[in-house]
């Protein structure tokens, strides 16, 4: 009830305003300069509004459109930036196997490296890259550093504990037959290696 009240109340008072409103310009009706001055501000006002919102919209669609090439802008800033953090760490970790590969089968001296990969994956960060291709090429790198990484574990817990002491048919130790799995995955990361570099160098040549 108390609400109808209030929009009765707000009714009323617009209606009073009204009248009083027609009532002064009836009064005035016979005055020249009060007519010319009301018609001249309705003249004025009408021509504001003609004019005025056409180039209100103009401004706020050019507004918007910078907006978007700003943010835009701002989008390829950061996805290049991401990708030479990644070419770099793509880099490193070709030179770290082409040292296993010239090493042969053997205890690996310094761990692949992946943390920007993974920091950028988690954070989310990944969505600048918005080429599937491009992304997948990566992607599939990682994945086999990730392969060779957890054979490295288990090649160190088996190395350093009691599956040392195990051997295969072939009288090979469990450490060493290990290495050679991981030996067999070096080649094929490195291949991925190139497919995704070169991706990432074209990525980052184009305007």
């Amino acid at each position: 009830m108390r609400v109808v009240r209030s929009q009765i109340r707000r009714w009323w008072l617009l209606a009073v305003l009204a009248v009083s409103a027609l009532g002064y310009i009836f009064v005035r009706t016979d005055q020249f300069q009060f007519w010319d001055g009301l018609v001249g501000n309705l003249v004025a006002t009408l021509l504001g509004i003609i004019a005025g919102v056409p180039v209100a919209l103009h401004l706020e669609r050019r507004r918007a459109a910078n907006e978007a090439k700003e943010k835009k802008r701002e989008e390829i800033r950061i996805k290049k930036e991401m990708l030479t953090l990644l070419r770099e760490e793509l880099q490193d970790n070709s030179n770290r196997l082409q040292r296993r590969v010239d090493l042969k089968p053997s205890i690996p001296i310094e761990p692949l490296k992946m943390s920007s990969w993974v920091a950028l994956r988690e954070s989310g960060d990944l969505k600048y890259i918005s080429e599937p291709n491009l992304i997948s090429c990566i992607a599939n790198f990682y994945r086999f550093l990730a392969i060779i990484q957890d054979r490295e574990e288990h090649f160190m817990q088996c190395q350093y504990g009691a599956g040392n002491a195990v051997k295969f048919d072939d009288g090979e130790a469990a450490p060493q037959k290990i290495l050679s799995i991981i030996f067999h995955f070096h080649s094929p990361a490195l291949e991925s290696f190139q497919v995704a570099f070169a991706a990432i160098e074209k990525a980052l040549n184009e305007p």
